[in-house]
């Protein structure tokens, strides 16, 4: 049984200089969702989240959070939503529970000194909090932003971009400590980014944007409980290999050639097929690997 839709979005658009950044987008996100929006640099996952922090009016549609209409009550709504929207703005010349202490009283949240303490803890900046925010390294600064969006456990939580800038352990960090959010306090969490190996292993639902238009949204177990997957193959020659692999009768869903590998979608029992078609047509294949399901989906639609 399905959660209740905690975020709606119908027929959404928006034009910035005659420029269509928005196209008729539609979204459901229900509640206790990890959704990733996926999509390149300018597919509109930003203007998507400014949208529904009413950063921007739409030209025409209808967002609705919590079950209410956001335009008319964007004050409560907003009031219970964490955010992290473009690149995070701070006071450089304060420290960083300073900050925090600010971004409580501005946000119209309680001054509690030990929930800034606490979000600094999850953040793993608690041994910088006394430390100028001019000091910090850019993945902190991402991490003190993160800090932010939690701040006061909000029941909603919206990241744009909020992986990049983070080295491998903050990486594993920051997403651990997502789905521990999301697991015991039951926070629905929207993460947009054209990263597609960030959200391997996070997400239960995708969003795949391109062009200000929604190219596809769903469940991942629904979606990559289908019988394709994900199959990367290094040969000596990929763009050989990828011409065959086109050309053949097999079952294939997609195929490219990206970073000097072929990236293929089949059915997992196609996969002893590729292998030997390929080594009869005389290439030589160095290694099968699986494939982030994910990267496969979008590139179904990509390509």
């Amino acid at each position: 049984m399905k959660n209740d839709i905690i975020l709606q979005v119908n027929g959404l658009s928006k034009s910035i200089k005659g420029m269509p950044v928005l196209s008729d987008f539609n979204m459901e996100i229900f509640e206790g969702d990890i959704c990733g929006i996926i999509g390149p640099n300018d597919s509109g996952k930003t203007m998507l989240l400014r949208a529904l922090t009413a950063l921007i009016n739409p030209d025409k549609g209808k967002i609705e959070i919590f079950g209410k209409k956001l335009i008319p009550n964007r004050a409560a709504i907003l009031s219970n939503v964490g955010a992290l929207i473009g690149d995070p703005v701070f006071y450089n010349h304060l420290t960083l529970f300073d900050n925090l202490l600010l971004f409580s009283k501005y946000s119209g949240l309680e001054k509690d000194n030990d929930e800034i303490h606490r979000v600094l803890k999850l953040t793993s900046l608690y041994d910088l909090s006394d430390e100028k925010v001019d000091k910090l390294a850019s993945g902190d600064r991402k991490k003190l932003a993160i800090a932010m969006a939690i701040y006061n456990n909000p029941p909603l939580i919206l990241l744009d971009e909020p992986f990049s800038s983070l080295d491998i352990k903050s990486l594993a960090e920051m997403k651990s400590l997502l789905k521990s959010i999301n697991r015991n306090q039951g926070t629905t969490i929207l993460v947009a980014t054209k990263r597609l190996t960030e959200l391997q292993g996070f997400i239960n639902r995708i969003v795949l944007m391109e062009g200000g238009r929604l190219i596809s949204e769903g469940n991942v177990d629904e979606l990559f409980g289908r019988s394709n997957v994900g199959l990367v193959i290094e040969t000596d020659n990929p763009a050989k290999a990828m011409k065959l692999i086109k050309e053949s009768d097999l079952p294939i869903a997609s195929v490219v050639i990206e970073d000097d590998h072929v990236r293929v979608s089949c059915e997992k029992k196609v996969i002893p097929f590729i292998n030997e078609y390929l080594m009869v047509s005389e290439v030589q294949v160095f290694m099968l690997r699986p494939d982030d399901a994910i990267i496969s989906y979008y590139l179904t639609f990509t390509e």
